[in-house]
């Protein structure tokens, strides 16, 4: 990103309705007005407040130039993408395998932020889609967690318009994206408002397309009355409190200790919700994706959101910590450091920086995975021992302490960590990464780029579809890489955490 950037989307990419308005209400302002109250001005005050006075009406002239142009196109905004999903099939029940896949039961999908990168996770989704399905292990996937452009992309899956053919709905969306079917200039006025689009083209074609299409409608409404089936985790960061939150299909957020048989919280009940409807799918996501500083806040109830992203780009814990898989499919988009350094620009600079600490998020947590399958290994260790402090095992069923109990929180605090890590019963988990590879196509806030998307789309789909099929799926999960694909193709491989 270059400090020419906002000029881009403003000027250059958003519509000729915006550009040509706004160059005639500056002409107008600059042109006519502005030297009759120069001379005026100038003949009034002394020097250095006749400059002041100057450079304020120029301020001024140039923000009221942006609000007349935002005005026209907020009244003849460009006419949307005349074209709608074809007909969801339902997902299949899982079929019996041969495969190595059959040995996994709980399979994952982790979705990492991004914002226009997302094109190259939408290609991977679309391959993984495909192999699953030919493998009839589709139903096998029982949990779906993002963040940002992730979540996004998320509900393209739980929907069920993912496919690994050519013209999917959700490879038609990148491919044929418009920035004008994403963002909408607003009435900016400096030190007034922190942001400088709105959203609302984009959240009309949430509703285009899994709101007012039937079968997409019907798919998400029986997944948040049923979520036994797939549940989802949409993430968000709480701006005043500073952590994590998310929304989820989930009834609650409830789990059996099998070190004391009593059910505890798996998260604090001021840390998510539940998504009923689709207007509660609607906020989660564009909370999720409130890219800072280009769109306003969201407001949930009575709290402030911003991008999942900036806690958390990659929210490996709830396929791991909450849900337990045994596989998750892990589709990063920062992981890859390399990239050149640019020496003119701060925005430029400012860009790189939070690249490099959103890789550092990712990576980090591929490392927590690390430690999450040495602890099942441990523990599983322990098992076979047959240690006399081993803790106990405990049929839920048996259970009638009320969820959410907090005693379970006072009981915890008196553990010891031995006694801590001795109750945990996870497997370890297998982990299938893909990354894109510098120097990208596409960057994260260049949603203009339609051909670049789809280039984007398409390189992932094929290479991810290659490295599904090289990955050994029967060996233990041991060693975690992540594939990182190249603009021309070439694969290079990521093991450093």
């Amino acid at each position: 990103m270059s400090s020419a950037l906002l000029y881009q989307w403003m000027f250059l990419r958003l519509s000729k309705r915006f550009t040509l308005p706004f160059l005639a209400a500056a002409a107008v302002l600059l042109g006519f007005a502005f030297p009759p109250v120069a001379r005026r001005v100038d003949e009034a005050l002394p020097p250095l407040l006749a400059a002041l006075a100057v450079l304020a009406f120029l301020t001024i002239a140039i923000v009221a130039a942006l609000w007349v142009a935002t005005a026209v196109y907020r009244l003849s905004p460009p006419r949307p993408a005349a074209w709608f999903p074809a007909a969801a099939p339902a997902i299949a029940a899982p079929l019996a395998t041969t495969s190595a896949l059959g040995r996994y039961d709980r399979i994952g999908i982790i979705l990492a932020g991004g914002g226009a990168k997302g094109a190259y996770q939408a290609g991977s989704l679309a391959a993984i889609h495909g192999f699953l399905e030919r493998r009839g292990a589709l139903g096998n996937v029982r949990m779906v967690a993002a963040t940002s452009v992730g979540a996004w992309n998320a509900c393209f899956w739980l929907a069920d318009m993912v496919s690994e053919e050519s013209g999917s709905p959700l490879e038609r969306w990148w491919s044929e994206l418009r920035l004008s079917e994403v963002v909408a200039p607003t009435f900016y006025f400096p030190a007034a408002r922190n942001f400088v689009l709105s959203a609302d083209p984009w959240r009309h074609s949430f509703r285009k397309l899994f709101a007012d299409h039937p079968p997409s409608r019907q798919r998400l409404e029986s997944l948040m009355r049923d979520p036994d089936r797939l549940r989802f985790y949409l993430t968000r960061t709480n701006v005043e409190r500073g952590h994590l939150e998310f929304s989820t299909n989930r009834r609650d957020m409830v789990d059996v200790d099998n070190y004391t048989g009593m059910r505890r919280p798996l998260e604090p009940p001021d840390r998510w919700t539940r998504a009923e409807t689709l207007d509660d799918l609607e906020q989660a996501v564009f909370a999720s994706m409130d890219l800072p500083p280009l769109f306003e806040h969201v407001r949930i109830g009575d709290e402030t959101f911003e991008d999942g992203g900036v806690v958390d780009n990659v929210p490996i814990y709830f396929g791991t910590g909450i849900e337990k898989c045994d596989l998750l499919f892990v589709l990063l988009l920062n992981a890859s450091f390399a990239s050149g350094v640019g020496r003119r620009w701060i925005l430029q600079r400012m860009q790189r920086v939070l690249t490099i600490r959103q890789g550092a998020l990712e990576r980090r947590a591929l490392k927590d995975v690390y430690l999450y399958n040495e602890l099942a290994a441990l523990r599983g260790r322990v098992d076979a021992t047959g240690a006399a402090d081993a803790a106990p095992r405990v049929d839920p069923r048996s259970i009638e302490t009320p969820a959410g109990s907090e005693a379970a929180f006072d009981e915890a605090a008196t553990r010891s960590l031995e006694q801590r890590a001795a109750g945990r019963v996870h497997r370890p988990v297998q982990v299938f990464a893909v990354c894109p590879d510098e120097p990208l196509g596409i960057d994260t806030l260049e949603f203009w780029k339609t051909r670049e998307a789809g280039r984007a789309f398409r390189l992932m789909r094929e290479h991810t579809r290659y490295e599904l099929e090289r990955f050994d799926f029967a060996a233990e999960p041991n060693w975690i890489r992540v594939a990182l694909v190249g603009p021309s193709g070439e694969v290079r491989y990521l093991e450093d955490f």
